[in-house]
């Protein structure tokens, strides 16, 4: 990977998290480009610039900050270019993503005011530009200091096809505590489970993974023991948690938003109406 980026730029007012999901989605897209492309030189190359340009709603010239990912993977065609933003599009096998990843990224970006843009050849390579509005605004620090939320000495099971979810939950969850089992698919997840039952206090369930849902999975594990707490991860946003489930996180969601639900839950009764960032 390769960094360029200009001197003095200015400032971007907006959500770190949300903006950090958009470039790693972009990332780890270029990074599989790579993989499937069997060149031996390969490479991801991240500039940082500012620039003028219109503002699509105003009709009027505005400056942005501009970060350009490019890689000389496989590239891709046209026809595929024009929908990479539709949600639960993928060109990917089965177990390597749910095409949510830049649908996200695109409506990020869009809840910014900024936009994100596409450019892919076949066998040449793709580059994503993200424009985000620059901003003159000064940033202060409140002064409040963030909510440190207690730890614990339960057991969580995950169950999620992403593997940068799984080490997320673990790398945030194990140094409070909790001890943290994983499962990447839904058929370990919920023969673990089974297994495990009566020592799993929380599970963390995926909704949106491939093969076998997350429903089908939550549907057993009710069946199995009606008391489970389980907490769901959605990549969209439901209308209300499902009957018996004890809360929903929605993804992209913040590592300090799953720590207060996971005690929340911990804490609280069976089945919840509804916890966490809905």
């Amino acid at each position: 990977m390769e960094l360029v980026a200009a001197t003095e730029l200015p400032a971007v007012a907006g959500d770190a998290g949300q903006l950090e999901q958009v470039f790693l989605n972009i990332c780890l897209n270029a990074r599989d480009a790579l993989e499937s492309s069997g060149k031996k030189e390969r490479g991801i190359r991240i500039e940082l610039d500012s620039v003028s340009g219109q503002d699509e709603s105003e009709r009027a010239p505005r400056d942005y900050v501009r970060v350009r990912i490019s890689d000389n993977g496989s590239g891709m065609p046209d026809e595929v270019r024009a929908r990479i933003f539709e949600p639960f599009f993928t060109t990917k096998e089965v177990g390597r993503g749910t095409g949510l990843g830049l649908a996200t990224a695109y409506a990020i970006a869009s809840d910014h005011g900024g936009r994100l843009l596409c450019e892919s050849l076949p066998a040449v390579g793709t580059t994503f530009t993200v424009l985000l509005p620059a901003t003159t605004e000064v940033v202060r620090q409140s002064g409040v200091q963030p909510k440190r939320h207690r730890g614990g000495t339960e057991t969580v099971l995950v169950i999620d096809d992403e593997r940068l979810v799984r080490n997320a939950v673990r790398g945030v969850l194990e140094p409070m505590g909790y001890t943290v089992r994983e499962a990447p698919d839904a058929e370990s997840g919920l023969a673990l489970f089974q297994r495990e039952r009566d020592r799993i206090d929380v599970v963390l369930l995926d909704v949106s993974m491939p093969g076998v849902r997350g429903e089908t999975v939550f549907a057993n594990i009710r069946v199995d023991a009606p008391d489970a707490k389980v907490i769901l991860f959605a990549g969209y946003r439901p209308p209300q948690a499902p009957e018996g489930a004890a809360g929903i996180l929605q993804k992209p969601f913040e590592l300090e938003d799953l720590l207060r639900v996971v005690r929340e839950v911990c804490d609280g009764p069976p089945a919840l109406q509804q916890t966490g960032q809905i």
